[in-house]
């Protein structure tokens, strides 16, 4: 693979393979973080961080920044279609936790579904 593999993903194709959740949520997941992020530059570092550590490969700054670039630019294109951040209908607390709870569950049921298939 090219060292420069990541500078054929767009925006949209970052958001989609790597995010898939709504820009809402997506901001709402750090609001309520137990350090909570409120800028969306430094968001969109942590996450491309993530994203890249999920690579299980080592990646330089260039590719860090390119991908959080690209995060921000997907972000700030959809509050402009929407009008302006105003308009964001972000998650409450509550919002969030229920989301976090619900995929915590769908988690353990698909570890229990494996064990359960690999009689465990």
């Amino acid at each position: 693979m090219s060292k420069k593999w990541y500078q054929g993903l767009t925006p949209e194709s970052i958001w989609r393979e790597y995010v898939g959740n709504s820009v809402e949520l997506f901001i709402s997941f750090f609001h309520y973080e137990s350090e909570p992020v409120t800028d969306i530059s430094e968001m969109c570092c942590i996450y491309a961080k993530d994203i890249c550590n999920g690579l299980s490969k080592p990646y330089s700054l260039e590719q860090l920044n390119y991908i959080a670039g690209l995060l921000e630019s997907y972000i700030r294109d959809y509050i402009e279609k929407v009008g302006g951040y105003d308009k964001l209908k972000l998650y409450t607390r509550e919002g969030v936790e229920a989301i976090e709870d619900e995929a915590t569950r769908e988690l353990f049921d698909t570890i229990e579904w494996y064990r359960n298939l690999k009689g465990y």
